[in-house]
């Protein structure tokens, strides 16, 4: 049963985010718990408790601190200075869209949802501040081999956008960019 599980687990990340580790993590436990019993029964139990402890360590642990909160950290500027009128476009980073879909006010625009024209016309209908991480400018590389397609997608998008935004806010990530208040096409 653990064969088929991972097996199905692994054609269906394949397909969809093969790029995110997080995803990847869930595979660990079948996994292990395989090469376990090949070796020998007993251990799948010390197995099962040092992948539990492991994750309370490295996973669960480090996300109770914000300053350790990678999507927390990102996202923090935004949250504080965008309200319910605003829009925030991003790259594809599943993880960080459904984060900021749950903790912000603001619309969040996934980049490869659109193309090039479709965000313009949001950005200039908008009623609000219209901002953009800079990853949607820069989108991720590994983007390029996970999806070459979708990747070309925000290249394309982030040339024409990029004109119309100013960097408003400047950390580690690149910075936050808002949309120059009189632009015109």
């Amino acid at each position: 049963a653990l064969w088929v599980w991972l097996f199905t687990y692994f054609l269906i990340l394949t397909q969809i985010e093969s790029g995110s580790m997080e995803l990847w993590i869930l595979a660990l436990i079948p996994f292990w718990l395989i090469i376990v019993f090949m070796i020998h029964k007993r251990w799948a139990f010390a197995l099962v408790l040092s992948v539990l402890i492991h994750n309370g360590v490295a996973g669960i642990f480090p996300l109770i601190n914000k300053n350790t909160d990678y999507h927390y950290l990102k996202s923090s500027w935004i949250l504080a200075n965008s309200n319910d009128k605003d829009i925030v476009f991003i790259d594809y980073e599943p993880i960080l869209i459904s984060y900021l879909n749950y903790t912000c006010e603001a619309n969040i625009i996934n980049s490869a949802n659109y193309k090039s024209g479709e965000l313009i016309k949001m950005a200039i209908n908008c009623d609000g501040n219209v901002w953009a991480f800079n990853s949607f400018f820069n989108p991720m590389p590994s983007m390029q081999w996970r999806n070459k397609d979708v990747f070309n997608r925000q290249i394309k998008n982030s040339e024409k956008l990029k004109k119309m935004f100013i960097l408003e806010h400047t950390d580690v990530f690149g910075g936050v960019y808002k949309m120059k208040d009189l632009y015109y096409e």
